[in-house]
């Protein structure tokens, strides 16, 4: 029998939460009567602005934190938080980052890469409302409201 446990350092955030990621990976897991080792780490955003966080772009988290917590992780599962050169490179067991964004801008792909680690992510995760506010800025404009708008503000 196969007493392997995988860790799992989950990134968490204040709208995906690290419980959030924790329930539904703890609830697909179960179908396979398999246990999971879990490491946490919460960023601040969206109250900490994305940026270029070390070698990675449009992400959060402080890389010294999430380092600390990498070590003997096999699967990093992230939102925003950054996964960096120096992450992936003090994580000589990891063999997937999974990252809840269309795509993986906030993961050093390249040096994933390098290393064979798989990198997967949510392609169309915000469909839905990029297709609503398409619909939106038709009827914007159909309607002439932005005109109006700006009829309106000048006394017309």
């Amino acid at each position: 029998m196969n007493n392997y446990v995988p860790a799992i350092l989950i990134i968490g955030d204040r709208f995906v939460t690290h419980q959030l990621f924790r329930d539904a990976i703890e609830k697909q897991i179960s179908s396979i009567h398999q246990n999971a080792s879990f490491r946490i780490v919460e960023t601040e955003w969206p109250d900490e602005p994305l940026r270029v966080v070390e070698d990675v772009h449009e992400a959060v988290g402080d890389v010294d934190a999430m380092v600390s917590q990498v070590g003997d992780v096999d699967i990093i599962v992230s939102d925003y938080g950054a996964v960096t050169r120096r992450m992936i490179e003090a994580a000589p067991r990891l063999k997937l980052i999974a990252v809840s964004r269309g795509g993986p801008v906030s993961v050093n792909t390249k040096v994933a890469a390098e290393r064979g680690i798989k990198v997967v992510n949510l392609p169309g995760r915000n469909s839905r409302a990029v297709a609503e506010f398409t619909i939106g800025l038709i009827f914007s404009q159909m309607k002439k409201i932005a005109e109006c708008h700006a009829d309106m503000k000048r006394g017309v």
